[in-house]
């Protein structure tokens, strides 16, 4: 999972769209290393969440397993809802404004 981390710092120096932040210098080699790592990271990911799950479930049952993912997902994902999705919107309007600016003066 530690590959997240070279993943999503790889993003602003990647070819194409798909990130809020673009650097000037992108690169290619950049881009396969993260298409490369995404596209295994995820789905491990995904697999190792279905098995602690159904871990969770054999071990104290599915009313237990529901007051976990409630707690753990839902109620983080609800906070999120209302403070870091306006911030990251606001971010990527002014970095769209900085951008357009940019280029109208160059």
């Amino acid at each position: 999972m530690l590959l997240g981390i070279a993943c999503h710092a790889a993003l602003s120096f990647s070819l194409g769209a798909g990130w809020i932040v673009q650097d000037v210098d992108q690169s290619k080699p950049l881009y396969i290393l993260q298409a490369f790592v995404h596209g295994f990271r995820m789905q491990l990911f995904m697999v190792l969440s279905g098995f602690f799950t159904a871990l969770l479930w054999r071990r104290q049952g599915l009313k237990a397993l529901l007051w976990n993912r409630f707690r753990r997902v839902l109620l983080p994902c609800l906070a999120a809802l209302v403070t870091l999705v306006p911030a990251v919107k606001w971010v990527g309007s002014f970095a769209t404004k900085a951008n357009t600016a940019r280029r109208l003066n160059a």
